[in-house]
């Protein structure tokens, strides 16, 4: 009997069943076989193929991912918009100090010199002063210096978990700061103090009456 050709997608899949040679080939078979393997008819390989495709997600993998983090705007009065940076530098400065960092900074320009150089008062929050679960709120008045630039007159803790949350936004008048700051009372939890909002006020003249310290006997 003479031997059946096989095609040659499927020439290991013959059987010798008998002592007689079958073609257990389906047409089908080798159809599909061409059709998965396009790449193939182009004299392209189809490991070729997926070394390309894992270089690829290779390449995304390794692409750098920016993780810089964000910056804190300076929320508050517009006209401090024009010393926003110098604002938000001396707040990261005073955070690394406290190894905290800072979430949120709020300013306000403040009148307060008869040479027409007003002063600026900020506030930020810092979280994780210390290494530890809490946070603080410090409150800075600053000023222009003989060159310009923004120089720090005091920086105070005004705030602090568990004790006193000041809320912006900030109001000068006068020389006095206002705005509503909220306490704890003393069988509040930490997340949660009770007592409404009241409105806060300090002398900018006397700074250290911004100070948390202050309300201490």
């Amino acid at each position: 009997m003479p031997i059946l050709p096989f095609p040659r997608c499927f020439a290991p899949a013959s059987l010798l069943l008998g002592g007689v040679f079958v073609a257990g080939v389906v047409a089908a078979g080798c159809d599909r076989a061409r059709t998965a393997s396009p790449a193939a008819e182009d004299g392209v390989s189809a490991a070729a193929v997926e070394d390309e495709t894992a270089g690829a997600a290779d390449e995304e993998l390794d692409a750098p991912v920016d993780d810089a983090p964000a910056v804190v705007p300076v929320n508050g009065d517009e006209a401090v918009a024009p010393m926003a940076d110098a604002i938000r530098a001396i707040a990261e400065r005073d955070a690394r100090e406290l190894e905290g960092t800072v979430s949120a900074i709020d300013a306000v320009l403040a009148p307060l010199s008869p040479d027409g150089e007003p002063h600026v008062v900020a506030l930020w929050f810092i979280e994780g002063p210390w290494g530890g679960n809490t946070w603080v709120q410090r409150i800075a008045l600053l000023h222009p210096d003989a060159d310009g630039a923004l120089g720090v007159v005091e920086v105070l803790t005004a705030g602090e978990r568990e004790r006193r949350d000041l809320q912006a936004p900030m109001e000068v008048r006068d020389g006095t700061l206002r705005l509503l700051a909220q306490r704890w009372a003393d069988d509040d939890a930490a997340c949660c103090p009770s007592p409404d909002p009241e409105t806060f006020s300090c002398d900018l003249r006397a700074f250290s009456t911004c100070g948390l310290d202050a309300e201490d006997p």
